[in-house]
């Protein structure tokens, strides 16, 4: 992987993919695109490991959504 390097990620079930992007190497531009609307803050709490999605998201340049 090389720093001009451009990763999108495609939907919700890959969101804990930038986080291992960014320590593999942090300068690469992460882009993500959602097919569904991110789910609420009740529903997202009970997924497992959700403070490590939220963060691994908001790593991202891009966050895109198709609603």
């Amino acid at each position: 992987m090389s720093e001009s390097d451009l990763v999108m990620i495609n939907d919700i079930n890959l969101a804990l993919i930038p986080n291992f992007v960014m320590q593999k190497n942090t300068n690469s531009k992460i882009g993500i695109y959602f097919h569904i609307c991110i789910p609420s803050s009740e529903v997202l709490r009970a997924f497992p490991y959700h403070s490590e999605i939220m963060k691994s998201v908001l790593l991202c340049d891009v966050i895109g959504f198709h609603i």
